[in-house]
């Protein structure tokens, strides 16, 4: 019965945005299969008569009302849920300088929740507000043997994070969904997502048992240490897979990659604040890491000396010079103790402030912590984390009609 009216519409039809929304309109809540057919033809014919682009116009609303008729708004649903998860961190603290290194004994356990709307056969929007914590320690991370493992121990550095996120994803299944939510299909459906995130974050270190925030000490860079947002941005992607375990919950596994735009998640990133060797207390030991803060008086729980595993200095005695440097030495000598037995403690090289080493009777004195500033304190490279979690949701509103045309 609409066949006349149809054709009057397309031939009579003034292509501007109003109408076009009407045409829409009209299109998706009055006809049925049999006349998007026929509109089809039509197009055919719309094709040879009229330009092009717009001929072009009329395809694209024909799919779409044809992908509408199949996926109606009956169909769609909203879906809430919670997940938990796992944290990994990749950055500065890390065993080693790769992209996906991490320490698995610094796995921290996350909290979130998350709302999923169904729109489409394959395609759903979720929004996500999420609870990580990130957690890193030059001491135990450092993978023993490695080009980094020395600087690394002798760094001393740890780190503590605990992130508020707040995400964006659209979901795309591998296999179609076409009905409704008591129809879902039961088995296994594998997904890929991709999305945005933004995160506040304020990184701690533990001095002497108790966590410091280092944000307001200002540890690298520039004269007297540089700041940095506490607001990061990132690129959340991964692979999960999904299962229907009733008509209205679903349970979902996913591993979730964080590509992130900051280089701050650890408080690593550049070279030492030019002030390190005037700061005291705290600010000395965040700055400079626990061996350097040793030897200048401050004390702090199980750091003292951080283990490379045993090499050519395996064995060594040291004379003391009596400011935290020493003479070393393989072989006892005169005046010489036994430094380490079994293991090496961190000995650095100790260089004056035109990078010329600083000798004592013409030997080469050493530290066990940072002896200039010119040194690096990190790569300035973005940090990164990952998660594997699980989610369950539950289905809250279903058949849902579509208003009446008029």
């Amino acid at each position: 019965m609409y066949d006349m009216k149809i054709l009057k519409k397309i031939f009579c039809f003034q292509f501007n945005f109003v109408a076009l929304r009407n045409l829409a309109r009209f299109l998706q809540y009055t006809l049925n299969k049999e006349t998007i057919k026929r509109i089809q033809l039509i197009n055919l014919i719309v094709m040879k008569l009229l330009n092009f682009p717009v001929a072009l116009l009329v395809a694209f609303l024909t799919i779409s009302v044809g992908q509408a008729q199949r996926f109606t708004k009956k169909k769609m649903y909203w879906a809430l849920g919670g997940n938990i998860s796992t944290s990994n961190y990749v950055g500065d603290i890390a065993p080693t300088t790769s992209n996906f290194s991490t320490d698995y004994s610094k796995t921290r356990y996350n909290l979130g929740g998350q709302a999923v709307r169904r729109f489409h056969p394959r395609m759903s929007a979720r929004i996500g507000l999420n609870w990580i914590r990130l957690q890193g320690d030059d001491a135990t991370s450092a993978k023993p043997g490695s080009d980094v493992a020395v600087f690394r121990y002798r760094r001393n550095l740890n780190f503590r994070n605990d992130l508020i996120e707040a995400s964006a994803h659209i979901l795309y299944d591998f296999l179609e969904n076409r009905g409704a939510h008591n129809h879902r299909p039961r088995g296994f459906i594998p997904y890929l997502f991709a999305g945005v995130a933004v995160m506040y974050h304020s990184p701690k270190m533990k001095i002497d048992d108790k966590y410091v925030s280092l944000f307001p000490l200002k540890t690298e860079g520039t004269e007297n240490g540089r700041a940095y947002s506490r607001v990061a941005f990132a690129i959340p992607f991964g692979l999960g897979v999904r299962k229907a375990l009733t008509s209205r919950f679903d349970l979902s596994v996913e591993v979730n990659y964080r590509y992130c735009f900051t280089d701050e998640l650890d408080d690593v990133s550049t070279t030492y604040p030019k002030d390190m060797f005037d700061r005291t207390g705290d600010a000395l030991y965040a700055s400079s890491g626990g061996t350097y803060a040793l030897q200048k008086g401050k004390t702090t729980s199980g750091r003292s000396f951080n283990k490379e595993a045993a090499g050519p200095m395996g064995t060594i005695y040291v004379k003391s010079l009596g400011d935290g440097t020493y003479l070393v030495s393989e072989t006892p000598l005169p005046g010489y103790t036994l430094f380490a037995s079994g293991y090496a403690p961190v000995l650095s090289p100790v260089f004056d402030a035109n990078g010329l080493p600083v000798l004592n009777g013409g030997q080469q004195v050493y530290t066990t912590g940072i002896s200039n500033i010119k040194e690096k304190r990190g790569d300035p490279g973005w940090d990164h984390f990952f998660t594997i979690g699980a989610s369950l949701s539950y289905i809250v509103n279903v058949g849902v009609k579509c208003p009446k045309f008029r």
